[in-house]
């Protein structure tokens, strides 16, 4: 009875929900769409990042969920919680792998592991965003796990305004080469486009983009790719702060060394070349909107000038690599 009842929750929410995949397009992922459920837990703030509150979400048709989370496995026994973390008691554990949620006559489908942050959980529309007014520099937590086949794990996370708009995106997409089976600490670096207000933040998690994009190809969705996270860290912009506090100033300066004021590409649009300054050493990736990777190269200079004339016109995922600190930002290229 159980396992039907689950079944009748999993598929009239799925079938508004997956058949809804997100999508990456030239406002990278401004189009997210809500995965619907009930309403049973909120959030209200940007809390446990750390993974240590946990909770029965569903009636406990889903398993236990970190608070204030939306998350979907893949794992068969629906295991979402790990003891092996970084620090703490708990850390997120998100698998792709083929359910067993299901009964006949419908088969077991492959799912990704998916997480979301989200305010509260309702019929569609769902808030996938919760309320937020800080400007962050950066986002860090630590990461481990194994990617089977050609799969790729991708975080984003967005702010926006009060209207709803997309005014800054912190995006990585990770495959198994940068990945370890030990814990690794990662940065993010927030690209803005606007000195708006900021009013919400959205952030997604999953062990694989192919299963959960649509308009850009992501490799594969293999059983058993899995990515552990925990403590997960917003960094505000130090010149929020005031400058009469000096408890962070060692902090403050391990972000200014890598932050987005260092980071200059320029022209953008661009035609043949682009320009990119202060990223000397750092690991270039541009990727077209299928997923293939059209260039990369170390930057060899804090002045390094990219040619970009093979390029067709279109929108590129331009991406900077330095010391498990990645930078990613849109690249127009107009012929």
């Amino acid at each position: 009875m159980r396992k039907i009842l689950f079944t009748v929750i999993f598929f009239a929410s799925t079938t508004l929900a997956f058949g809804q995949f997100y999508q990456l397009n030239e406002n990278l992922t401004k189009n997210l769409k809500a995965i619907s459920g009930t309403n049973e837990f909120r959030t209200t703030a940007l809390e446990n990042l750390d993974f240590e509150s946990w909770e029965t979400a569903y009636a406990g048709m889903f398993g236990t969920t970190p608070s204030g989370w939306l998350v979907f496995s893949g794992d068969r026994d629906n295991i979402k919680m790990t003891e092996n973390a970084q620090s703490g008691q708990f850390a997120m554990h998100l698998k792709t792998d083929q359910t067993s949620y299901t009964m006949p006559p419908w088969p077991d489908t492959l799912m990704a592991g998916i997480a979301y942050i989200v305010k509260e959980i309702s019929m569609p529309p769902m808030q996938y965003w919760i309320p937020y007014a800080e400007r962050p520099e950066s986002i860090s937590f630590y990461l481990k796990g194994e990617l089977l086949g050609n799969d790729t794990a991708v975080i984003v996370l967005q702010l926006y305004n009060k209207q709803g708009n997309e005014i800054a995106q912190a995006l990585a997409f990770y495959s198994n080469e940068d990945l370890s089976d030990t814990w690794e600490e990662k940065k993010l670096l927030f690209n803005y486009q606007s000195e708006d207000t900021i009013a919400r933040i959205s952030m997604l998690i999953t062990a694989s983009g192919e299963s959960v994009f649509t308009g850009q190809s992501f490799g594969t969705t293999t059983p058993g790719s899995y990515i552990d996270i925990d403590n997960m860290s917003l960094k505000v912009n130090a010149n929020d702060d005031d400058d009469d506090d000096d408890d962070d100033d060692d902090d403050d300066d391990a972000v200014n060394e890598n932050s987005t004021s260092d980071i200059t590409i320029y022209p953008n649009p661009a035609q043949n070349f682009t320009t990119i300054d202060g990223q000397n050493g750092a690991e270039l990736t541009i990727v077209d909107m299928t997923g293939r990777t059209v260039i990369n190269k170390k930057i060899n200079s804090n002045h390094e000038i990219v040619n970009i004339a093979e390029l067709s016109n279109g929108i590129y995922i331009l991406k900077l690599k330095k010391d498990n600190i990645i930078y990613s930002n849109k690249l127009n290229v107009v012929k």
